[in-house]
């Protein structure tokens, strides 16, 4: 499972990336050489595995794109696993922060509220947010937590709409399916829209939300 690094950096406000091993760096040079790298293989891993899937894409791809050695790569690393985990961390924390704000609104908000977060995480982290619908059993142990504390916040709310009688289809576990199953698909349908943001979430709504009574 993905850990942050430990490793403390002397004379740095930010432990940016640091060797799996847990020596102390005094460098500054050293600090920001390895910054860039680890930058350079989220960013190509990013990208690599969301256009090929991440059992298609290997670690020697990714050290090929990088130009790193593969000792390099497990300097940061133990396997690609933990890349991706690294890569969701910003993305399942960020929605189940979003999730939680969506409790002091009334319930009538709670699925537009939803739309809005999945076009905000877009927006920041399109990327790594295309690799939450290619998670399976060996990526899991890495992401667990995570992924299930964003869970658990999905479905609250949606409980909240469903108590107030704001959903659709009656039933929070229900409308946890069809996020879970077309929230992602929607965005890249629409990605390229200029009206991205009223489509996606005129769509999502429509899917979820319980008509106005006319």
């Amino acid at each position: 499972m993905w850990r942050k690094p430990t490793c403390i950096i002397a004379g740095m406000d930010k432990a940016v990336s640091q060797p799996r091993t847990g020596a102390v760096i005094r460098s500054p040079k050293v600090v920001a050489r390895r910054s860039r790298i680890r930058d350079a293989l989220l960013t190509a891993g990013a990208r690599l595995f969301g256009e090929h899937g991440i059992d298609a894409v290997s670690v020697e791809e990714l050290i090929a794109e990088v130009g790193i050695s593969r000792r390099t790569f497990y300097g940061f690393f133990a396997n690609k696993y933990e890349l991706v985990a690294r890569l969701l961390q910003p993305v399942l924390e960020s929605g189940e922060q979003g999730l939680k704000a969506l409790g002091a609104r009334d319930p009538a908000e709670i699925v537009p509220g939803i739309a809005t977060l999945y076009l905000d995480l877009w927006a920041r982290h399109r990327d790594a947010l295309q690799l939450v619908g290619r998670i399976d059993v060996e990526l899991l142990p890495y992401i667990e937590p995570g992924h299930t504390r964003f869970g658990r916040a999905m479905r609250a709310q949606l409980r909240r709409a469903e108590e107030a009688g704001c959903l659709r289809n009656d039933s929070a576990d229900d409308s946890f399916k069809v996020i879970s199953r077309t929230a992602l698909p929607l965005l890249r349908i629409y990605a390229d829209r200029s009206d991205l943001r009223a489509v996606y979430s005129d769509a999502l709504v429509a899917l979820l939300g319980r008509p106005d009574p006319e």
